[in-house]
């Protein structure tokens, strides 16, 4: 497994109001994580993510219509398929995508 490369994923938070789709962008240096979130309407970027394997864990702030939403996203990559959670002070948030890159 590479220790460092860039990876962009398709993906879906799934909420009580539907699933809403974005984009993660992951940036793996050794076990170190950053990258971008682009997910309804607004972009947000990351650091201080942590990488271990196949996981991914990383602190975010969604940006919401009803404001700002912080807190800490876990994830896990199978076959180029991410399925985990976003933890966050109203609940978690069950997100799932897809490997957009090779």
């Amino acid at each position: 497994m590479e220790t460092n490369r860039k990876t962009t994923y398709a993906i879906s938070i799934h909420s009580a109001l539907g699933p809403k789709k974005g984009i993660l962008c992951l940036d793996i240096q050794e076990h170190d994580l950053s990258g971008k979130l682009s997910i309804l309407g607004f972009t947000t970027t990351f650091s201080g993510g942590k990488a271990s394997h196949n996981n991914y864990i990383f602190p975010c702030t969604l940006k919401t219509a009803t404001g700002i939403i912080a807190g800490n996203i876990h994830l896990l990559e199978e076959e180029g398929t991410l399925h985990g959670m976003a933890e966050t002070a109203k609940g978690c948030l069950a997100i799932t995508g897809k490997r957009c890159d090779s």
